[in-house]
């Protein structure tokens, strides 16, 4: 059998990589200034998505063999193509695996040989959003019967790609913020800060929404008194704590960090510095929050009995 922690850890990086390859493209499409190698940082954004593709395809497999090793009991059956494939697909879980990882080599190749363009990018959006749904086949989300079970499969993957559209939004700002030295670079990190608090709008109202319908179905409102002494609860409880304190700062940043900026017309001081540190922080509360999504995967949920 592999490890718990291992298949949390698989699952982390699955939904880090993954994440991204639906967010960057969403925000780019969004702000309308793409990331060809004519303008700053656009190489730095084209290599992230690399990078995250050829990330995902690794951590993917590794996930195939896993999945196999629980099924079939050692490694050495796991590296058994036949055993392979009855995993990939025989199993629900397997198959949302499978998916995965071609489509995943699809947006690669898409990187890698179509010019940067408007098309590139909105078939980038579109593959990356099929790779970040294809989550919601790994989880709760498709194990749920009866009258909820479309619902909560379709409020899983919304919930999964707003909360792409915020992850990927972060990794840019904090690029946009980190080569800000110079009034034209703020200017364009502002940019990107007002775009984010736009767009950020609409993704919090998705995941809220989502996240209680599917609270309402893994949790049950009859036990929602009981969280704080659930193990899957108390996970809940602390993603919910974490989610606000990046929404928090999410606010911070939209009502007074940005028109401090504002005021300073654009030159770096302070309030550039405190919006660096707080997008840092608000970037590591998102990890933790995908941490506990990894770790909530392998747990019965509450409404399970």
């Amino acid at each position: 059998m592999t490890p718990a922690w291992v298949e949390v850890l698989i699952r982390l990086a699955q939904f880090g990589f993954g994440l991204v390859l639906f967010g960057l493209p969403a925000f780019a499409l969004y702000r309308r200034r793409g990331w060809d190698a004519a303008q700053r940082g656009g190489g730095a954004l084209r290599a992230a998505l690399m990078a995250s593709a050829t990330g995902l395809l690794v951590v993917a497999a590794a996930a195939a063999l896993a999945l196999t090793v629980n099924m079939y009991g050692t490694l050495a059956d796991a590296l058994d193509v036949e055993a392979l494939w009855s995993v990939l697909t025989g199993l629900q879980v397997g198959m949302a695996l499978g998916v995965r990882l071609g489509l995943t080599t699809v947006f690669l190749l898409i990187v890698l040989v179509m010019s940067e363009s408007t098309s590139q990018r909105s078939t980038l959006l579109v593959v990356g959003g099929l790779i970040v749904a294809s989550f919601a086949w790994s989880g709760h989300g498709a194990a749920t019967e009866g009258t909820w079970a479309l619902v909560h499969l379709a409020s899983d993957v919304f919930h999964l790609l707003a909360a792409s559209i915020w992850i990927g939004a972060l990794l840019v700002l904090i690029a946009s913020l980190a080569r800000a030295s110079a009034p034209r670079d703020a200017a364009m990190a502002l940019d990107d800060l007002k775009t984010f608090s736009a767009l950020g709008t609409v993704a919090v109202l998705v995941i809220v929404v989502t996240g209680l319908i599917n609270s309402a179905v893994l949790v049950g409102w009859d036990r929602v008194g009981q969280m704080a002494t659930h193990p899957y609860g108390q996970i809940l409880l602390a993603k919910i704590a974490l989610f606000a304190a990046m929404l928090g700062l999410a606010a911070a940043h939209r009502f007074i960090l940005v028109p401090r900026l504002e005021s300073q017309h654009l030159a770096p001081g302070a309030a550039l510095s405190r919006l660096k540190v707080s997008v840092g922080i608000e970037t590591i509360l998102g990890f933790m929050v995908l941490l506990a999504v990894a770790a909530m995967g392998r747990m019965s949920p509450m409404a399970a009995g």
